[in-house]
Parts: C-alpha cells; sequence; structure tokens
C-alpha cells in the first residue's frame, strides 16, 4: 500500500486498515438510539460509572453476583463525563476501537508463522471484517475479550513451541485476565493451554511436558484449590458451575447436532470461503515439524472446539445460537488461512472439506435444530435475516448463495489469496451492515426514558414491573441511584433495591419500621399516581416527576393509555381528613360501574376486585403505619379482555 508515492510499511498498512474499521463500525454505532443487550449493557455499565464515582464494585449501594470486573474497568473512562448522550457514544467509541485492535496480534501471530508481510496483512483485515464487529457498539465486554483474546493466542504459542519461566506467567496473566474480561466463559483458554503444551510441545513425553510448563501447572494446582474452596463455600463460581452441571442437559445425540450448527454459524462469520483452506491450514500446521506451527495449530484447534462446545448446551436446552460464545475463533482462521494460501496447493482435501460446506449450507438452514432456532444472540443470522423478501424467505436465498461460493472454492483458479480474501471480506462486510441495520431497527423501538430531576431522586416501583423498564430508566437517568419497591417482593432485575410502603400524608416509609425515605420521586410507566384533590390524566411522558409522595400509587397500569396489565396493585394513604379513592372501569359494549373505596383516616383496609364483579368485603388491618391498599388484577389483552381505564380522585 503506498500513500503520495510512498510505500507505507506493513503494520502501517495493518494501522490504517484498523483505524478506518474503527470508523466505520462507530458510523454504525451511533445510528442505535440505545441500548439493546439487557441486562448486560446495564450491569456493565452500572459497575463503570461506580468505578468513577468511588463506589465499586456496589451498584445501587450493594453488591451484585458480578466477576468480571476488568470489562467495565476499559470502559469507565467515558463516563467520566456526566451527560448520559454523550458518554454513550464515548463509550461506544472505545469498544470500536479496542475491536480494532485486534489486527495487531493477528498480524504480528501470521508473521511469526512464516506467513509473508501481504498474507499476514490479509489476516488482519478479515479479523476485522468479521461480522461479530456489530457487538463493538453495545456497552458490553467482547470487543474487548476480542482483541484480548489474540494476544493470549499469541502469547501461549509462544510459550509452548519455546517454554521459559517469562512466558509461562505472561500465560498464567491471560488465563486470568481473560475470564475478568470476557466472563467465565474464557475459562477455555487455561483449560485448552494444558493439553495444546503436551501434544503440540517439543517434545510429546510427560517428563519433558511437567519440567517445561512447571510454572502454569503450579498455578492450575493453586487455581484448583481456590475453585474448590469458592464452590463449597457457596459463591457466584458455585451458582455458575451448578447452572452448567445440573440446570442443563446434555443427550450426546443433540449436542452433536447443535455443535454442527454452531460450527456452520461460526463458519459463515469468517467469511465462509477461507474456512476450507483454513480447515486443511490447521490441519498441516497440528502435523507440522517446526515447533511454533504445531504449537498454534494445535492450540487453535483446541480453543475454537472447546468454545464451540461451550455454546452448545444452550443450543439443546434453549434452542439459542449463542454464537457471542463462539465467534472469538475467527482471528485464528484468518491466520491459518493466510499460512495455508501460502503453503500448500488446491487438493482432494481441500476440494472435499468444500463440498461438505456446500452440502451443508443447502442442508442446515431449512432442517431442524436451526430451521427453528432463537438467533437473537447470533450477528451472522441476523444479518443474513435481512435478506427476507415479500416472495421469498432469507434462507431461500443464502443457503443456495453459499452453496455455490463453497463449491467454487474447490476449483484451482477459483481457490486464490486475492480472490478469496475479496470474497470473504464482501461476505463478512454484507453480513455485518444487514445485522447492524437489523440492532438500529431494534433500538428504535426501545424508548429512552428520561427523567429531569435532582441528584438524590428515588425511583418508586413493585416486584411486578417490567424489568426493562427499570434498567432502561436507570440508565438513561444516572441520578437514580435508589430504587425503592413498593409491596412485598424484591426488584424485577434482581439487583439491590429498598423496601418501602406508602405511610400517612402520602410518606414513603423503609418498610422495615424505617424513617421515611426522601424524594423526589420518580414513577415509571406503569404507575399511576394522584396527588390529593387532583384528578388523574393520562401522561405523555414515560416517567413522573413527584417533589412529594402522592397519597395514591396504582402500581400495573400504564399511565399513557390506561390499560391494565396483567397484575396490579393499589397503595392509598388517608391524611388527617377521611379519603376516598373513586375508580371507574370502563369495558367495551357495558356500562361504566364505579367502585368506590373510602378509607377513614387514620385507619387502612386491604381489598381486591376485579373489573364488573361485586365489590368484596372491606377487611380492616391490624395497627401500625398507615398504608391503606387495594389490588386488582385483569387481562391486558383488548382481544379477549376489557380494556381498563383508571381515573383517580382522592379528596
Amino acid at each position: 500500500m503506498s500513500i503520495a508515492g510512498r510505500r507505507l510499511s506493513p503494520l502501517a498498512t495493518v494501522g490504517i486498515l484498523a483505524g478506518a474499521a474503527a470508523a466505520l463500525r462507530f458510523a454504525g454505532a451511533v445510528q442505535m438510539r440505545s441500548p439493546l443487550l439487557y441486562p448486560d449493557e446495564y450491569i456493565h455499565t452500572a459497575l463503570a460509572r461506580s468505578i468513577v464515582d468511588g463506589t465499586f464494585p456496589h451498584v445501587r449501594g450493594g453488591s451484585v453476583s458480578f466477576f468480571s470486573y476488568l470489562g467495565p474497568l476499559l470502559m469507565a473512562p467515558a463516563w467520566v463525563i456526566q451527560d448520559v448522550d454523550v458518554a454513550y457514544r464515548v463509550a461506544q467509541a472505545l469498544g470500536c476501537i479496542a475491536f480494532a485492535t485486534a489486527a495487531f496480534p493477528a498480524y504480528l501471530l501470521a508473521r511469526r508463522l512464516g506467513v509473508r508481510p501481504n498474507g499476514a496483512v490479509a489476516a488482519a483485515l478479515l479479523t476485522l471484517v468479521g461480522s461479530n464487529g456489530v457487538w463493538s457498539g453495545d456497552l458490553m465486554a467482547e470487543p474487548y475479550a476480542y482483541a484480548l483474546f489474540v494476544v493470549a493466542v499469541l502469547v501461549g504459542t509462544e510459550a509452548i513451541a519455546h517454554p521459559t519461566a517469562w512466558r509461562q506467567v505472561a500465560v498464567v496473566a491471560c488465563a486470568l485476565g481473560l475470564p475478568l474480561v470476557g466472563g467465565a466463559q474464557f475459562a477455555t483458554f487455561g483449560v485448552a493451554y494444558l493439553p495444546a503444551a503436551l501434544l503440540g510441545g517439543p517434545r510429546w513425553s510427560l517428563r519433558a511436558f511437567a519440567r517445561e510448563q512447571w510454572v502454569v501447572l503450579a498455578a492450575v494446582a493453586a487455581g484448583a484449590v481456590a475453585a474448590a474452596i469458592a464452590i463449597a463455600s457457596g459463591s457466584r463460581l458455585r451458582i455458575t458451575w451448578e447452572t452448567a452441571t445440573i440446570s442443563f442437559n446434555y443427550p450426546l445425540v443433540e449436542s452433536a447436532q447443535w455443535f454442527g450448527v454452531n460450527l456452520f454459524v461460526f463458519a459463515i462469520g469468517c467469511g465462509w470461503v477461507i474456512v476450507p483452506l483454513a480447515a486443511v491450514g490447521l490441519w498441516r500446521l497440528v502435523a507440522s515439524i517446526e515447533a511454533r506451527q504445531r504449537a498454534f495449530g494445535t492450540l487453535s484447534v483446541i480453543l475454537i472446539a472447546l468454545q464451540l462446545a461451550e455454546a452448545t448446551p444452550f443450543g439443546v436446552n434453549v434452542d439459542t445460537v449463542l454464537e457471542r460464545y463462539a465467534f472469538y475463533g475467527a482471528p485464528l482462521v484468518a491466520v491459518a488461512f493466510a499460512w495455508a494460501v501460502q503453503e500448500l496447493r488446491p487438493g482432494r482435501a481441500l476440494a472435499a472439506v468444500a463440498y461438505a460446506a456446500a452440502a451443508a449450507a443447502l442442508l442446515l438452514p431449512v432442517v431442524p435444530p436451526l430451521l427453528a432456532a432463537d438467533v437473537t444472540e447470533s450477528a451472522t443470522l441476523r444479518g443474513l435475516a435481512e435478506l427476507e423478501t415479500d416472495a421469498l424467505p432469507a434462507v431461500a436465498i443464502w443457503g443456495p448463495a453459499l452453496t455455490l461460493l463453497a463449491a467454487a472454492t474447490a476449483w484451482r483458479r477459483v481457490a486464490r489469496e486475492r480472490a478469496l480474501v475479496a470474497v470473504a471480506v464482501a461476505v463478512c462486510v454484507f453480513i455485518s451492515v444487514g445485522a447492524s441495520r437489523h440492532f438500529v431497527g431494534k433500538t428504535r423501538e426501545n424508548e429512552a426514558f428520561r427523567a429531569d430531576t435532582r441528584d438524590d431522586a428515588a425511583f418508586v416501583t413493585w416486584a411486578g414491573s417490567d424489568a426493562l423498564d427499570l434498567m432502561r430508566t436507570l440508565f438513561w437517568n444516572r441520578n437514580l441511584e435508589r430504587v425503592l419497591i413498593l409491596g412485598p417482593g424484591g426488584s424485577s432485575d434482581g439487583f439491590p433495591y429498598r423496601s418501602a410502603t406508602v405511610g400517612p400524608g402520602g410518606a414513603v416509609l423503609a418498610a422495615a419500621g424505617g424513617g421515611r425515605l426522601t424524594g423526589p420521586y420518580v414513577f415509571g410507566p406503569d404507575t399511576v399516581v394522584a396527588q390529593r384533590g387532583a384528578r388523574w390524566t393520562r401522561r405523555r411522558q414515560a416517567l413522573a416527576v413527584e417533589e412529594k409522595a402522592p397519597p395514591l400509587v396504582a402500581l400495573g397500569w400504564d399511565a399513557r393509555t390506561g390499560i391494565v396489565g396483567p397484575a396490579g396493585r393499589i397503595l392509598a394513604a388517608a391524611g388527617a381528613r377521611p379519603a376516598r379513592s373513586r375508580r371507574a372501569a370502563e369495558e367495551p359494549r357495558r356500562q361504566a360501574e364505579d367502585v368506590p373505596v373510602r378509607v377513614p383516616a387514620r385507619r387502612r383496609y386491604a381489598r381486591s376486585s376485579s373489573p364488573g364483579g361485586a365489590p368484596p368485603p372491606r377487611f380492616p388491618c391490624r395497627r401500625g403505619p398507615c398504608s391503606p391498599a387495594a389490588s386488582a388484577s385483569a387481562s391486558a389483552r383488548p382481544d379477549s379482555s376489557p380494556a381498563v381505564r383508571r381515573a383517580s380522585r382522592a379528596r
């Protein structure tokens, strides 16, 4: 590559490609109006903010079951900015830059294997254009873990081929750092390193293996003891272990089917046409007499297999293609392809793999389990789904297209480096654009909940609220750090909260006999509030801000449409004078019926009813803080159940 007549070095070319890729990824990311993948994006953001605010690792005043703290730490610089809109875009930019940095270790890895500079640049380019690069626009750990994973493979390859104590220390650091950045699924690197070092090391001998890898073996022994203690003590690690071993089933046949599905989707995300030659290249690398090549091939094959196997139980048990767990091996496929193009000639092995890929592309998309799978967390399949037209489903277009491309790679005249790289880049870019369009469209369906209030405000909700509404509210309103739950139950998102109740005169009190919880108070879209002497009307905004706690709070009713949810609860409090709460329920083709609820001063009553039913008897509650309450439940489907509109008056 040259600029103004001056030829650039290969590494400078990689830098330019990485900068361009980061800019293009960010251009797509800024089209997203809001985060999409909750709760992941919310918890990463909350922890990143806690680092800036000095409350790390607590969120909302309490601890959370989370240990991948390095990801939020890398995102924290963006949240030094107090403006949420600006900080959100800066955080996206950091993710796009982090993802693009994976090109540098991929280039270095290819060069260490003996690939020529142009081939190494091609491997770096293929690392950048993978379809799963769309995750770089989300506030998650994926873009940071992507680059670190390639670095870990580079370090591991050197430590296996030419073991030294310091290289093994670097391997241990990567094995610890990857789970702390990306999550527990990256424990696969530590698991893969030991068999790769045994099988791909300079000498295949247990005695030589123990002598050359003593630092890693000592670290593994210490880690096993620590993990056993953690599991026995009931830590988060025990929950993860029980989830993987008890709550999931592992039938052999279905597991094999889903492993094949994950491998198929992984191959498409890598660029598809480079995979047959890369597969032959990995096979030859594993059998190579050169230590570094054999180490890379062995480690890469084991890592890719483990990551695909890790995503398999989610398909078997919940019919989900969890590509987010399995796409990290794409740079390894790109490096193997670059080496194979240089060192191998097309032959029968390439033709066999290419025709097998063609058959898979023709059959797998139209038969179970892929046919009915949930593709929410598969960027590749989401991007391909954008091909759907009124006349044809998407699979009828991309299935035959991939079949023809795979079959074409078996021809010697077609299997040229430049042609294959160009087609692979085109496939990845096309899928990435489709996936980005899909994600942008999804975010436009999500409303950004905003409230103009002071820093000490509290968000008041109930146990039956939508967890997504709660997390959206807290994401866009950084000053909301307290969550108060009215009535029984806990926070719907599973994170820290304070139990509360409505007290005399409309005060919000701590449920466990505590004092007054000060405002201002912010109420969500599923909460209707009414001040004394005021008539409730539908509000336009999703959130309502009240400086004083309202004497009547209706939970489970949409404040903008007046439609009741699947369940609801009314909390009302009287002051010094008698009060009355009036509720009118309207049904199609039926006369509206008023059901009065009278609340004598300083007394509390609980009642339940359903629209149109006879008023049930009232039961005085035990003595205690004044918090009269009534609850109601009804279906919210307008086609089969009444459309219920609420009007509340307290006077």
